[in-house]
């Protein structure tokens, strides 16, 4: 029984991220949905998130707790000194974007006016020593029983508001995950992820006038339909299935708009949350019986007398499974191996036939009216490994990513086959860990023989196995996928150290020129050495799973009986359980 709670605690958590830009209530729609509505500050408030916030459910008691960590002193000092350059630049290639970004960070922590001070300045100002001492502490933990207590004191740390400037730690928070007691959480984590865009821009138009009930149903209705039918002419429609909500989270706090509360939709969002944490309960509930199951059998089983050369029997008949279930197994990783390898090539020679021109689109652009500052974009790009999101193009430049796109492009379709997302496609990975078992035949044996309760307890062992490994797989997909892109980046990153350095008068053509060349002088070796990366994860993907399937299934195999003395009738308990199963699996 500890095994298996341990194995429910480990389990991960269901993640939600909130996105969209700046001002458009991405916290006011979290905090309806909690029922809080003061938890995370929103742009109705005169503020607005300013870090990535996990929100996840406190199940231990009723308190509502926050770790906050900062990042350390010396990353702080270098992005102080960043700053502080980027405000002393007078030229014309001066970016207003990092302009805007450079005074943010050093008002929200000093106060109004403190981007005109030096460094020398900012470190003697009396913010400073505070700021050190967050710095020094890496980690900050809060906790309150009351839930607008607990709000003021993460405010100052998650916060961004440009009415009152000062001691705002928002610049050097790390991450925040914040813990609320609220069973809509039970396996359920929220990411509230910062706006993009200019958030002053959305906030003065959000509420710019209350609109009526009825305009704003017809509203939503003619949204659903627009959006609906944009997604049924899309690719995403074979990879994902689409659920639209029109929400208003003020009507649903302000009940002097007289606006009924179901057409507000907040709850058909709580009714979304509160359908996935039923549906995992019961799956943990079906993973609690399988156990017992499984335990039971075996206690069953060890109770008919049988002789040694039965039980050898037994074991080597299980042995011989495994090992013709494990060469199956293989031979069908095999094939999809093959498959993705011929798009991998593909996208491979794609990649060294136009990495120049796709580069040039993020290194060289050619840039509308109204779009300048580019030198400093270049190399917020160069000094950030070659990713830079643009507050004032509402955009991110990601070099990697736009030299990574032909592979990806190749792969897609077979690799959305050989790890969908919903549907089946008869050769995913999930499907052969699915198909994969030792037991040959459920028929086999009467119900009442010592070999029908041997089999049921391997099976539950198998069940047990495989859920663990499709969970395992969704994280490995990802790190396979996203292996392209890692591979070139570290491909890239002295290129990107070496153009990060450069000043002074034409250091734009300079920088432009020294990504160009390792491009040029990379490209036959580096989109080669992604394929590899990409083949060898899903090389490990396929020993870890015939690892985890031999070794605990070799273990279940060992724990089978030899001749026992154990006298417990279970038989009516195993009857029980069945019945449970199937009320689960309904």
């Amino acid at each position: 029984m500890d095994k298996m709670n341990k194995s429910n605690k480990n389990r991960k958590k269901v993640t939600i991220g909130i996105f969209g830009r700046s001002g458009e209530g991405k916290s006011s729609l979290l905090n309806a949905v909690l029922g809080e509505r003061y938890l995370l500050p929103s742009g109705s408030s005169g503020a607005c998130t300013a870090i990535t916030t996990q929100v996840e459910g406190n199940l231990s008691d009723s308190n509502y707790t926050a770790e906050i960590e900062f990042i350390s002193k010396e990353e702080w000092d270098s992005q102080l000194k960043g700053l502080l350059l980027d405000l002393s630049d007078k030229t014309e290639d001066r970016n207003d974007d990092m302009t805007k970004i450079a005074i943010e960070k050093i008002t929200a922590l000093y106060g109004a006016n403190a981007f005109k001070k030096t460094l020398e300045e900012l470190k003697k100002d009396a913010k400073s020593a505070k700021i050190d001492e967050l710095l020094l502490m890496k980690k900050k933990a809060i906790s309150n029983a009351n839930s607008s207590s607990f709000t003021e004191e993460i405010s100052h740390f998650i916060q961004h508001s440009r009415s009152n400037p000062g001691n705002w730690y928002w610049p050097i928070v790390k991450s925040v995950a914040i813990k609320i007691p609220n069973p809509l959480l039970e396996h359920i984590v929220i990411v509230d992820i910062p706006g993009t865009g200019d958030c002053n821009k959305t906030r003065d138009s959000l509420w710019k006038s209350d609109l009526k009930t009825a305009c704003i149903r017809k509203r939503n209705i003619c949204s659903k339909e627009t959006v609906k039918e944009s997604f049924e002419n899309s690719k995403l429609k074979k990879k994902m299935t689409l659920n639209i909500f029109t929400v208003s989270t003020r009507a649903f706090f302000d009940k002097t708009l007289h606006m009924e509360l179901i057409d507000t939709e907040i709850p058909k969002l709580q009714d979304v949350l509160k359908s996935l944490n039923n549906s995992i309960n019961k799956d943990l509930a079906r993973d609690y019986v399988n156990e017992a199951k499984g335990i039971l059998s075996l206690i069953k089983s060890v109770q008919s007398e049988t002789n040694n050369v039965v039980q050898t029997e037994v074991h080597n008949k299980f042995e011989q499974n495994l090992c013709k279930a494990l060469e199956k197994l293989g031979w069908q990783f095999d094939m999809l191996r093959c498959v993705l390898e011929k798009c991998l090539s593909d996208g491979v020679e794609e990649s060294e036939r136009l990495c120049l021109t796709s580069a040039s689109s993020v290194i060289s652009p050619n840039l509308p009216h109204g779009k300048g500052g580019f030198h400093k974009i270049l190399k917020a790009l160069c000094t950030n490994n070659g990713y830079h999101w643009s507050k004032a193009w509402s955009t991110d430049i990601d070099l990697n990513m736009e030299l990574a796109q032909h592979m990806h492009t190749n792969i897609e379709e077979e690799f959305d086959s050989i790890f969908p997302v919903y549907y089946k496609t008869g050769k995913s990975v999930q499907e052969q860990i699915e198909k994969f078992s030792i037991i040959q035949s459920d028929s086999e044996h009467p119900r009442a023989s010592m070999f029908y309760h041997i089999d049921n307890f391997i099976k539950r062992e198998d069940i047990k196995l495989k859920m663990e490994l499709k969970r395992e797989v969704i994280e490995r997909k990802k790190e396979i996928y996203l292996s392209i892109k890692t591979t070139i980046k570290e491909a890239m990153v002295p290129y990107y150290e070496k153009a990060a350095k450069l000043h002074g008068t034409g250091s734009m053509k300079k920088m432009q020129n020294t990504l160009t060349e390792a491009v040029e002088n990379l490209k036959h070796d580096m989109f080669e050495q992604a394929k590899e990366e990409v083949l060898k994860k899903f090389r490990d993907l396929e020993q870890h799973i015939k690892d985890t399937l031999e070794s605990g299934l070799q273990r279940s195999i060992l724990l089978l009986p030899e001749t026992g003395k154990i006298k417990l009738d279970v038989l009516e308990d195993i009857k029980e359980l069945d019945n449970l199963l199937q009320q689960l699996c309904d």
